[in-house]
């Protein structure tokens, strides 16, 4: 006797547009599209102050750092779409809101930069 199709196998085998991509969005049709555009643009050496999310304070970074970007944007799949991330090097190494550290450079969401004049 046959088995009904996906019965005792992988649940995403009897519907492989349904597998878990990572980087790319499948379309209804089954078919991947790439998700990863730019959000916002800021480019390499531009000076930019990290700031503290205003839903979650006193995170990421909890002591507002200033730093250059040093490398983006690439896209993240966040909840509510693509987001734009960019590596930032800090002008002096910083702790994160877990205390951990310290880091010379990281990755942080674009919705956290405000870029800021040179002095």
């Amino acid at each position: 006797m046959a088995t009904p199709r996906g019965e005792g196998k992988c649940r995403y085998a009897a519907f492989p547009h349904s597998r878990p991509t990572f980087g790319r969005r499948r379309s209804a049709s089954g078919t991947a599209s790439d998700y990863r555009r730019p959000v916002e643009q800021l480019k390499v050496g531009t000076r930019v102050r990290v700031r503290q999310d205003s839903e979650f304070p006193p995170g990421p970074w909890p002591a507002e750092p200033l730093g250059v970007i040093a490398g983006g944007p690439e896209a993240v799949q966040g909840r509510s779409g693509p987001m734009a991330t960019y590596w930032i090097t800090f002008d002096e190494p910083q702790r994160d809101v877990d205390g951990d550290g310290p880091y010379a450079d990281s990755q942080v969401l674009g919705r956290y930069l405000e870029v800021v004049a040179d002095d």
